[in-house]
């Protein structure tokens, strides 16, 4: 979100954010690793005035939020995504073992990288309406429902309406994205809003498509028949 030009903060969740300093990055860092294997640092070192001001201004605003670092949110695998709703939630939810936070946060300290806290107001999005757009030199080659092991009749009733509210989000917005190729994730519901920007890469997930032999992009509209 770093890179992020102010036309895709429009048109994504309002937000909060604050740097947090080389201490409280470290101690994240100590506290996400999936296996703890040493002694961790007090909870206290990571907690700062700015920062309790800044998450109690982000739910004053927002009512709930979803932390997140620049690169990712702090979900894990298999987990429902739980908004927070007081700093005691916000500890609980970032500072917690995560494999996916602790290595981004990891290579992100190793290159002298800003550590950015997000927080990003709390939506309710169905189930049924994320989708995951793939975009190769700024132009559209694929989308996908997010939750593709579910069969949704709110997609099937209005695929084609969906598909063109899709494409014309995403086409609008691609001149403004940070680089020509990615996996932009989308809701359409209750407002067409961007929610992610992800790498081109093979280690992030094709949804119903597949990475095998280059890809199988065909610029089509994949949903759970």
């Amino acid at each position: 979100m770093e890179q992020w030009p102010q036309p895709l903060h429009d048109v994504s969740f309002r937000v909060e954010q604050i740097e947090l300093s080389e201490l409280q990055a470290n101690v994240l860092l100590a506290f996400t690793r999936p296996v703890q294997r040493e002694r961790k640092p007090p909870a206290e070192d990571f907690i700062s005035e700015e920062l309790r001001d800044t998450v109690e201004i982000a739910l004053g605003d927002f009512g709930q939020v979803l932390p997140r670092l620049g690169l990712l949110s702090f979900k894990r695998p298999r987990e429902p995504v739980k908004p927070v709703s007081s700093f005691e939630t916000f500890l609980d939810c970032v500072l917690s073992p995560n494999a996916r936070v602790h290595s981004i946060l990891r290579s992100a300290l190793r290159n002298d990288f800003a550590c950015i806290m997000y927080l990003r107001e709390w939506h309710d999005i169905p189930n049924y309406a994320e989708f995951r757009v793939f975009v190769k030199d700024r132009k559209i080659i694929g989308v996908s429902q997010y939750n593709c092991t579910v069969k949704y009749p709110e997609i099937a009733s209005q695929a084609d309406l969906l598909a063109g509210r899709i494409a014309d989000f995403v086409t609008s917005i691609a001149g403004s994205l940070p680089v020509d190729d990615a996996i932009v994730d989308v809701a359409v519901e209750p407002n067409m809003r961007l929610i992610d920007i992800n790498p081109f890469l093979r280690n992030t997930d094709p949804c119903l498509f597949s990475w095998s032999d280059g890809g199988d992009f065909d610029q089509t509209f994949r949903f759970v028949r």
